[in-house]
């Protein structure tokens, strides 16, 4: 993906020059022109839930989104950087970036936040002369999943170019070379748009060199969520923090919309609602922040008038919702019933759901976001669902790099959405008995999966259990993800969730005597006084192992406080040690840390932690018979950790 020094030397001398040639004139013309009748119409997005024949004009929804830009300054961190950030709007950003000659771009933020809405807002705005940032220059704009390994970029964007069309209009039979010499030698007429860096292809090598090279003269803008960046961070000259839509955008938005559909009272009904919703924790209104979540959250109230407080139950009338315009577009309606609920869903429309929750689920796992029609298809075998599930409105096709390139291609508009289609197809694999209980812990260790998990239960509802029973092994990972995800069953479901998994660790003596040490554990240190905010929480006395240990996690799981209320519990167990006996103590010790583990693995602690803080006071435990007992407490739990240093208070045996 790397250009060549020599390439970069070459592209610079030449390029610091500033001269065009007739043919190098000719060429501009030509590659201008193409690119702005390209992005002149890239205003028109296909929405997911209008369908391909209900196209949203970008300019006449979008609205500011709230930045945060930083400049380079040396020697200091990004965190501290973004703190010291100023709030801007893209008309001021874009002014900064004509003010610097060939300035490299960092745009971040998380995911649906607006980045590739931001992109494609200026190459519209530069296609149709609305801005003239770059109006002397040539846009390109590049999804960076489409990059193929052993090519660079000046090949990336020669697959843009009509070559026979541009052969004829030179009149040349070397249209390739002829373009690749200009791009080389006159770097800085050009404009590079990359989206989506966390997106990139394994095998295909980070294109980092359109920033460190200061011999790169391109004007370069790069789009990435907000992990491992730290080398375009340190290397770009501005960093624009994406945060999506502030609640005074989120009001003009939804205005925008509904006046678009005719009905702006409704629009005034769903600010109000979200107003009123703004102090509670719910995440709906948070989701308003992403502009193609909110989208769809429009979409949702004007069919239905109203939305639910769970993300599940959010994305069943998304889902509904989607449907019925679709029967609306096909001209069914007449004949065709409102779609109210999932479970009224017509069995043609299902198969076709569930056909492309599959799909999405097969490449969740490897983080693949897009659908090739024609894998689908094979794995499928029947092109008509195949067909009916890529028309329905859930995905939308994307345009590829090359004019060469002749396979369609699909996505989702936004990752909760193919989480959320996933989590449908399993949920209904579930109920039916095909899901194994191999798979149920693939799906569990697959870091990828997590929102898939989260929709699969909430799909389940009362039958979350037969989902999670399968995770009931006496394995330390096992437990934790019970913990952890127990938290997303609705209170309504709990005890059926409960007596599901009850019914399972019956079967079993070891799992069940396992299960009554470990609630005792749980037990005694929710009990302890000193905890105070745990101790309020144990109301019962008979609650369960799954319901004691999602309580510690909560309570542990504090982003603030964290490393301190772990800190707080690891002491106040060792105030026990005399009262316990040796195997009780460690016992204890090893249950509570199975879920400071899971925690710290998710929030990828492990190693700051052990530098940092204690883990184990060992004061207690320096015979080896105490050591014998709680290595084997963790054998058990098939537990296994690496510390790359641990600090221990006291001289301790070398058999530890």
């Amino acid at each position: 993906m790397e250009l060549s020094e020599k390439t970069i030397q070459h592209f610079s001398s030449i390029s610091e020059k500033n001269t065009l040639s007739p043919t190098e004139k000719d060429v501009m013309i030509f590659l201008k022109e193409q690119q702005e009748d390209s992005y002149r119409y890239i205003n028109l997005m296909e929405a997911a839930v209008f369908g391909e024949q209900y196209k949203v004009d970008i300019a006449d929804v979008f609205t500011d989104l709230e930045l945060l830009q930083s400049t380079k300054q040396r020697h200091v961190d990004h965190a501290t950087r973004m703190q010291e950030s100023k709030r801007t709007h893209l008309k001021d950003v874009l002014k900064v970036i004509k003010s610097k000659r060939s300035c490299k771009v960092l745009i971040t933020g998380k995911g649906g936040m607006g980045k590739t809405t931001l992109l494609r807002y200026i190459a519209y705005n530069w296609a149709s002369n609305k801005d003239d940032t770059f109006s002397d220059k040539i846009l390109f704009l590049i999804n960076i999943r489409d990059l193929q390994a052993g090519k660079t970029i000046i090949d990336t964007i020669v697959d843009q170019v009509n070559l026979q069309v541009f052969s004829s209009f030179m009149n040349t039979k070397s249209p390739k070379e002829l373009i690749q010499q200009f791009l080389i030698k006159q770097g800085d007429k050009l404009v590079v748009l990359l989206d989506g860096l966390d997106e990139i292809k394994q095998g295909v090598e980070v294109p980092i060199s359109l920033f460190i090279s200061r011999n790169f003269k391109t004007t370069t803008l790069i789009t990435s969520r907000p992990e491992n960046i730290t080398k375009f961070v340190e290397a770009c000259d501005v960093h624009i923090e994406v945060n999506g839509f502030s609640k005074e955008s989120q009001r003009q938005y939804i205005g925008k919309y509904f006046v678009n559909n005719e009905d702006p009272n409704k629009g005034k009904m769903l600010c109000s609602e979200l107003t009123h919703n703004s102090h509670k924790e719910n995440s709906i209104v948070e989701l308003c922040s992403s502009p193609l979540l909110l989208l769809m959250i429009c979409s949702i109230w004007e069919e239905f008038g109203k939305l639910s407080k769970h993300l599940s139950d959010l994305f069943k009338e998304l889902i509904c919702c989607t449907l019925n315009q679709f029967i609306l577009k096909e001209n069914r309606a007449v004949d065709k019933p409102r779609i109210e609920n999932v479970e009224r869903i017509p069995v043609e429309y299902k198969k076709a759901i569930l056909a492309l929750g599959q799909c999405i689920y097969e490449g969740l796992k490897t983080n693949k976001l897009i659908i090739d029609k024609y894998k689908f298809t094979c794995m499928v075998e029947k092109r008509p669902i195949v067909d009916l599930a890529l028309r329905i409105g859930f995905v939308y096709k994307k345009q590829p790099v090359s004019k060469r390139d002749r396979k369609e291609i699909f996505a989702p508009p936004h990752k909760l959405l193919s989480d959320a289609l996933a989590g449908f197809y399993l949920a209904d694999k579930c109920q039916s008995g095909d899901l194994n209980e191999e798979e149920c812990e693939m799906i569990m260790f697959n870091d990828y999966l997590h929102t898939t998990i989260v929709f699969t239960i909430g799909f389940l509802g009362a039958d979350a259990g037969r989902f999670m029973k399968h995770w009931l092994k006496v394995k330390a990972s096992n437990y934790y993800s019970l913990a952890k995800y127990f938290r997303y069953v609705k209170a309504e479901h709990r005890n059926s969730v409960l007596k599901e998994l009850d019914k399972e660790i019956s079967r079993d003596k070891i799992l069940r005597e396992t299960c009554s040490e470990m609630t005792e554990s749980f037990r005694s240190v929710l009990r302890i006084g000193s905890v105070g905010k745990l101790k309020a929480t144990l109301k019962k006395t008979d609650e369960h192992l799954v319901q004691l240990m999602s309580k510690y996690l909560k309570y542990v799981d504090d982003q603030s406080n964290c490393y301190d209320r772990i800190e707080n519990t690891l002491s106040m167990i060792m105030t026990t040690r005399a009262t316990k006996s040796t195997a009780d103590f460690c016992a204890m010790l090893v249950h509570i840390y199975i879920i400071v583990h899971g925690l710290m693995r998710d929030r990828h602690m492990l190693c700051r932690y052990g530098n940092e803080k204690r883990i184990f006071e060992l004061h207690s435990l320096v015979d080896d018979s105490a050591l014998d007992t709680l290595s084997a407490v963790m054998e058990n739990f098939q537990f296994h950790y690496s510390f790359h240093n641990v600090t221990v208070a006291k001289s301790v045996t070398p058999k530890f």
